[in-house]
C-alpha cells in the first residue's frame, strides 16, 4: 500500500515544481502562483492515486471505507 502514496507523491512533486517555476518565474504571479500550483498538485496527486489503484491488480480487492458507517462514528 505505501507504493501508491509514494508514486502519487513523486508525480505530484515533479508537476508541482514545474508549475511553481512556470507561475512564479515565467508569469511573475508570486504568492498567487504558488497557491494555484499547490491546488493543481493536490488534484494531480488524487488522480495519480486513482490511476495507480485502478491499474494495480493487488489493490482491486481492497475494500473501501465508507464515510458514514458504524466503524467511523
Amino acid at each position: 500500500m505505501p507504493r501508491v502514496s509514494m508514486f502519487s507523491l513523486i508525480i505530484a512533486s515533479v508537476i508541482h515544481l514545474i508549475l511553481v517555476h512556470l507561475f512564479v518565474k515565467v508569469f511573475n504571479w508570486g504568492f498567487f502562483g504558488i497557491c494555484i500550483a499547490t491546488s493543481i498538485m493536490f488534484v494531480n496527486r488524487f488522480i495519480a492515486c486513482v490511476v495507480q489503484i485502478e491499474f494495480t491488480p493487488s489493490l482491486k480487492n481492497v475494500y473501501g471505507v465508507k464515510l458514514f458507517s458504524q466503524e467511523s462514528t
